[in-house]
């Protein structure tokens, strides 16, 4: 580092202490209301007894805020970002006593304008019973039941006895009606473990194979030209695209069945990959899994889980759905808040059995939990089934079952699954196999993240002493900041999200959905993850450029990582050649798809290129280089021989790629 950038950095960080106020919170209830119109951030300060817990709210008011908190001689304790109603839980636990500072300020320079409120929720000494601790991090709602929020239930399974079951918040805001135990969720992606049940059924009882052929039980599907077999719907191996991207974009109108389904993936063209050779989530292939089990039992879905799952364990307000319009009693209504409001959707048309379209209740989910703890052989021997890893062609594992994730955390195997809905439900259902402790959170916002908000805190009060011990002995490194530059960019962490590396003030970070944490060197291509207990390796080609990233705990390989742009690219590197004035005429025109059976207009508008359809309106695109283009999603124009335009390929992330729309007029 150069003495001119130890001066800016120092006169940066004098000007943010001149402009923060230290303010002391110390009574439960209080709130304070601020903006950073004049102050950088604000400073709290509260002073804790031995064994006292804290727990404060923000709700954010147009702007996003984080919460850092910090101990008594500056060291950095914990961060809050994005896991409450669009704000933080702040929550302390203070074994010792002392003085903590929360350190409040804008989640990005970019955004300094807005107000948010901290209110003081809990001050009190720690629970003495695990069950205590956990009802002390749901103070929030217990604080606010008159108030009109929605909610979440909460249910944890210890040694197959319940310890906890409970429910806060809203199930309805309109006409005031309370959740309970018995109202009825939207549980999302969590439907398909009980896809992944009736498909292991079927296999025990010999009466489907893995290594079947999916056309031997769907003849309708296309052939692309390899074979695609069940495993590969279980795994998410098949590589047809995610038919939830299908219908947002193409013209299938507004109800989405698996009759509907199979009319839209009959009509496709290709493959995103190859059979067995990579994973990418696809809902599309557990809905053929549900009409495989329909067409096996001569059942529909909906009768085989009541039979065959609900009935056997008493679920008795659980089932599956296959009409969006159903009229459900008791159902629980999802809400989205913004600025600290709560704001109604309506359902998409959606009813995708296999891969969603499970409804269920706390009560009931309680007993599916308890299923997953039963000590009776044949049970055991189909959870077995339904948590072995699947296994792409390369040999490589993957940390993913029969509808449930499969991973370790804190070097304790973890089988989990979340869900969510456009319309505002948030579910997540976890499973401790060897410590057989479960837990279900569903919530009927958009606007918690489960595991954030809760999860980690069970997770952390009923196992902590059994996680595994980071490793004391490697060398602490200083970061070679030249060496790790080369490191820089974004990378591809899963078919819908890239996370960004990056250096500021001679650190190295990682920037993952607004989740950033900070990498400790172990060496200039090894780093440390402490935050999430797990490492990062960066592979170098011949010329000492990163390439991809590999995140590991333990020897479970986490993620592949390669490093990605918007253009296909496989470095993130500007294009520093001298552009040419592009030449628009050539794209303009009509372009019709018949795997999505619509068209779609390329025009100018103001000089600029957009893209116009009778479902989207309009979209502008932004030229990257070449023939590429993105805005709404990638865009590959197509030329021929002469440089004129045939077409296009649009790719929206891994779950759909390279749609061909045909240029039909010019």
């Amino acid at each position: 580092m150069t003495f001119k950038q130890i001066i800016l950095i120092t006169l940066s960080f004098i000007t943010l202490t001149i402009n923060a106020q230290k303010v002391s919170v110390n009574h439960v209830g209080e709130i304070f209301t601020r903006d950073f119109d004049k102050e950088k951030f604000h400073e709290y300060e509260v002073k804790l007894v031995e064994n006292e817990f804290f727990l404060a709210s923000i709700t954010d008011q147009g702007i996003d805020v984080k919460a850092t908190v910090y101990t008594n001689d500056g060291s950095k304790l914990l961060e809050f970002d994005d896991n409450g109603f669009n704000g933080e839980f702040i929550k302390i636990n203070s074994k010792h006593g002392g003085t903590y500072l929360i350190k409040v300020e804008p989640y990005t320079i970019q955004n300094t304008s807005g107000k948010y409120s901290l209110q003081i929720e809990a001050i009190e000494t720690i629970g003495l019973t695990k069950t205590d601790r956990i009802k002390q991090h749901l103070k929030f709602w217990e604080s606010h039941i008159s108030e009109d929020i929605s909610g979440l239930g909460l249910v944890i399974i210890k040694d197959g006895e319940t310890v906890l079951k409970n429910t806060y918040g809203k199930a309805n805001l309109e006409y005031n009606i309370p959740l309970s135990n018995n109202s009825i969720f939207d549980i999302a992606s969590l439907a398909k473990q009980f896809t992944g049940f009736a498909i292991a059924t079927l296999v025990e009882d010999n009466k489907l194979a893995l290594e079947d052929d999916v056309s031997k039980y769907i003849p309708e599907l296309p052939d692309f030209g390899v074979q695609l077999k069940v495993s590969d719907l279980i795994y998410h191996t098949s590589g047809l695209r995610d038919i939830g991207e299908l219908f947002d974009l193409g013209a299938f109108g507004n109800r989405l069945t698996s009759d509907k389904v199979l009319e839209i993936v009959s009509n496709q063209k290709a493959l995103n990959f190859q059979p067995g050779t990579s994973h990418s989530y696809s809902n599309t292939g557990y809905v053929l899994l549900a009409v495989i089990v329909e067409r096996i039992t001569n059942q529909t879905i909906g009768e085989w889980s009541r039979t065959a799952i609900f009935n056997p364990l008493q679920m008795k307000n659980s089932f599956v759905n296959d009409n969006p319009e159903l009229v459900i009693k008791n159902r629980a209504v999802a809400y989205n808040y913004n600025q600290g409001k709560p704001n109604f959707r309506q359902e998409n048309g959606m009813a995708l059995i296999g891969s969603s379209a499970v409804y269920t209740s706390m009560n009931d989910v309680t007993k599916w939990l308890q299923f997953l703890q039963s000590n009776k052989a044949e049970d055991k021997r189909l959870i077995t089934l339904m948590t072995t890893k699947g296994r792409l062609t390369n040999g490589d594992d993957i940390n993913y079952g029969f509808g449930l994730s499969v991973s370790e955390y804190n070097g304790l195997k973890f089988i989990s699954h979340s869900g969510a809905t456009p319309s505002g439900f948030n579910t997540l259902i976890g499973h401790f196999p060897d410590q057989k402790l479960s837990f279900a959170i569903f919530s009927n916002t958009g606007s918690i993240n489960p595991i954030e908000l809760i999860g980690k805190d069970i997770i952390s009060i009923f196992l902590k002493d059994l996680f595994e011990k980071p490793l004391n002995d490697l060398p602490k490194q200083l970061l070679d900041v030249e060496a790790t530059k080369l490191l820089e960019g974004h990378y591809q962490f899963s078919e819908d999200m890239t996370v960004h590396f990056f250096i500021e003030n001679d650190r190295f970070y990682v920037n993952a959905n607004k989740d950033i944490h900070q990498l400790e060197p172990i060496d200039t291509t090894n780093f440390r993850l402490s935050a999430l207990d797990s490492n990062i390796e960066f592979l170098l080609d011949e010329e000492n450029k990163a390439f991809k990233a590999i995140i590991s705990s333990g020897d479970n390989i986490i993620a592949n990582m390669p490093k990605v742009s918007a253009i296909k690219d496989t470095s993130v590197a500007k294009v520093t050649q001298k552009k040419t004035p592009l030449n628009t005429e050539r794209f303009v025109g009509k372009y019709y798809s018949d795997e999505l059976l619509m068209s779609i207009d390329v025009k100018k508008r103001n000089a600029k290129l957009c893209l116009e359809s009778s479902k989207h309106g309009v979209v502008p695109i932004k030229h990257e280089k070449e023939n590429y283009f993105s805005g709404f999603g990638d865009l590959e124009f197509i030329m021929a021989g002469d440089h004129s335009v045939t077409g296009f390929k649009l790719t929206r992330g891994h779950r759909m790629k390279d749609v061909y729309f045909k240029k039909v007029l010019f």
